[in-house]
């Protein structure tokens, strides 16, 4: 909260002076909020560090991912004293399916790369199920353990936060013997110690790209923010803000209009990329109808839109050639839009929610 005062009763605030309090608060809290989220990413940052440290002791590959996979299926052939091993993981494209990440020993590297489907074979069983799997046999029988040949194969589900995220495989004890109960019971508790590995490696490796995509991110505004304070020409504010929009949203045209006294158009004091052959609501005209389309819609709900595909939306109107996308957000004072701003693609991809906030 905000809040002025004064001695002298007999001369009260003006509207305009409430406004201007409105912006300043609506400065300050924009301030505010970034300061909160840069805090917080570098508190994020130094938990991720001691999660690292974490992974550090449980496997010496630190957070490399295809490290941590390639030294936790070579600890569980040494450690079961087997000739191979694999481990396969869930991809994030596809939820029924295992693909091979990793294999050492006697198989076939080729396998690093294919997939199979859940439920399919004894590690696709693992995978449905989440129970380990073993399977021993005399020296006439083989079992195809899905694309290689095993006489002895135990493979046990790799979980993190109660979801299998994969399957770790052992197979051919090297003294011919079979697994036991204490061999499974050995490789699963190495599992469990594994996938929350895996998983912590995966979030360090997410939120470290996202830390460093929001730091650059407050860079930006930062850099917005000492533009915006060199000049208080109305033309010249719009033209730094239209182009700053279309540069970190990779867009190909941009305008910025002002709405003035309630009036039913939107005034535009920036507009770039646009040519003449473009049909914005009217590109050869300052004023632009706020009654019909996507600005409609925006002057309704005081929120702003995002057209995935322009194609597909009935409020779109004709605007920047061949467009594909386009993003209208409202420009807020004091809980009134005082502005528009407008940015079209025509070059994929489309815009994403992560641009539009």
């Amino acid at each position: 909260v905000l809040a002025v005062g004064k001695d002298n009763t007999s001369e009260p605030y003006t509207h305009e002076q409430f406004n201007i309090l409105g912006d300043i608060g609506a400065l300050a809290a924009s301030s505010l909020d970034r300061l909160y989220l840069f805090n917080e990413t570098t508190t994020r940052a130094r938990q991720l560090q001691a999660l690292n440290d974490i992974s550090r002791q449980l496997s010496a590959s630190g957070l490399d991912l295809d490290s941590l996979l390639q030294v936790i299926t070579s600890s569980a052939v040494e450690i079961l004293n087997a000739d191979g091993g694999s481990l396969l993981l869930v991809p994030d494209n596809d939820k029924n399916e295992l693909e091979y990440t990793v294999v050492v020993g006697n198989y076939d590297e080729a396998l690093v790369g294919t997939r199979l489907k859940k439920a399919q074979g004894v590690i696709g069983q693992v995978a449905e199920t989440g129970v380990p799997f073993s399977a021993n046999i005399t020296q006439n029988q083989i079992i195809s353990s899905d694309a290689h040949i095993a006489h002895t194969s135990l493979a046990v589900p790799l979980i993190a936060n109660e979801n299998i995220i994969g399957v770790l495989e052992v197979m051919n004890k090297a003294n011919q013997s079979r697994f036991a109960q204490n061999d499974i019971d050995l490789l699963s508790t190495f599992a469990g110690q594994a996938g929350i590995a895996i998983e912590n490696a995966r979030l360090f490796a997410m939120t470290d790209k996202q830390l460093a995509q929001r730091v650059t991110e407050l860079e930006i505004l930062a850099n917005i923010d000492n533009q915006l304070n060199r000049t208080q020409e109305l033309n010249e504010i719009a033209q730094i803000t239209v182009r700053a929009a279309m540069d970190n949203t990779e867009a190909q045209a941009g305008a910025l209009g002002i709405i003035v006294d309630n009036l039913p158009y939107l005034q535009i004091v920036a507009c770039i990329g646009y040519t003449e052959t473009d049909n914005p609501t009217d590109t050869n005209s300052p004023q632009w109808s706020l009654d019909q389309g996507v600005l409609r819609r925006v002057i309704r709900t005081q929120q702003p839109n995002i057209i995935y595909n322009t194609q597909t939306d009935p409020d779109y109107e004709t605007g920047l050639q061949g467009s594909i996308s386009q993003i209208t957000v409202p420009m807020m004072s004091a809980d009134n839009i005082n502005a528009i701003l407008i940015l079209e693609k025509n070059i994929s991809p489309a815009f994403n929610r992560g641009q539009l906030d």
